[in-house]
């Protein structure tokens, strides 16, 4: 699937110069350390930064999903996703659109399956 992520300028230019890297995922996020890709790129807008330039950035990545494990509920719990995690899914599916009627987001564990085609460079009008 060809998705985006959101991300500071600083970030998306050091993923597309490597890979994704678990090390550098944020713990805290709704299911925890991994890589959140999303269908609508405003989605992805709302976890960008803006450069000291005035650009955000947003990464175009063919993500291989795989097996995927669907969560519907509003808060996802720790046993989701490890629910997924032991039934083999090699990505969580957070539907927000069935649980809150907003957009869909994309969870992988493993950067070999994010892979970067470009960055969209852009400034935010108000």
């Amino acid at each position: 699937a060809l998705l985006f992520h959101g991300t500071t300028p600083d970030a998306a230019a050091a993923i597309a110069k490597g890979r994704f890297q678990l090390s550098q995922a944020k713990k805290s996020s709704l299911a925890g350390a991994g890589f959140y890709f999303a269908e609508c790129c405003c989605k992805s807008d709302e976890y960008t930064g803006e450069g000291v330039n005035g650009r955000c950035a947003i990464l175009v990545v063919r993500v291989f999903l795989g097996r995927v494990y669907k969560c519907a509920t509003v808060k996802v719990q720790h046993a989701d996703v490890q629910a997924a995690k032991d039934s083999g899914c090699t990505a969580l599916l957070l539907d927000r659109e069935q649980a809150r009627g907003t957009y869909r987001e994309f969870v992988t564990f493993d950067g070999k399956q994010c892979l970067p085609h470009f960055i969209v460079w852009y400034k935010r009008k108000y």
